[in-house]
């Protein structure tokens, strides 16, 4: 068993279970899957782009990518109908806390003047959304740099289930991830 996913079982579930009011054990908020997204606006002019994308997105992820297409035109942008604008995967289960694992101890700590995450990433449904200007921070990239240098922002979901943000807030502190609490000026 991963880590981080003995630890939620062994202690984060059961002190959000004494901590809030929760009557089952099953109502405690959980991760549900975590979303990867690389949207590459560049692909329009050079459709190869693609191609680096889904190769870093399976090194980071550890599972095939899938393309995302377009849904509609949009001639502003010159986009088309069923264009390929990007590509994602979604992980869940056991390879959701192994990525969660390196994500907290390796690739984080890596990012320059990252203090934390802010307290208004989490949405009011629960759900961590933030990005890694530098996908190079992953180790799985960065040994094939000449490749990986023109890679786009990752974009990356957590997505829980909590009822409310206080709930996830508390979930992914448990989880050992950094939040940054704002300090107000008057």
């Amino acid at each position: 068993m991963n880590r981080l996913k003995n630890h939620y079982h062994n202690h984060v579930k059961q002190d959000l279970l004494l901590r809030g009011s929760y009557k089952n054990i099953h109502e405690v908020p959980a991760i549900d899957k975590i979303v990867l997204n690389f949207g590459m606006k560049d692909v329009i002019k050079e459709k190869k782009r693609i191609l680096i994308a889904l190769l870093a997105m399976e090194a980071i992820s550890g599972q095939k990518a899938i393309t995302t297409r377009s849904k509609k035109m949009i001639a502003t942008l010159k986009i088309r109908k069923d264009m390929i604008l990007g590509c994602k995967t979604t992980l869940r289960g056991d390879s959701l806390y192994f990525f969660l694992d390196k994500l907290n101890t390796i690739v984080l700590p890596r990012i320059k003047q990252f203090e934390g995450f802010s307290l208004k990433s989490v949405n009011s449904n629960g759900n961590l959304t933030f990005r890694v200007r530098n996908p190079l921070s992953f180790l799985e990239l960065e040994s094939q740099y000449e490749l990986f240098q023109d890679l786009p922002v990752l974009d990356i979901t957590v997505v829980t289930t909590a009822d409310n943000k206080d709930e996830a807030l508390n979930l992914l502190s448990g989880l050992q991830l950094p939040f940054v609490q704002e300090h107000f000026r008057y």
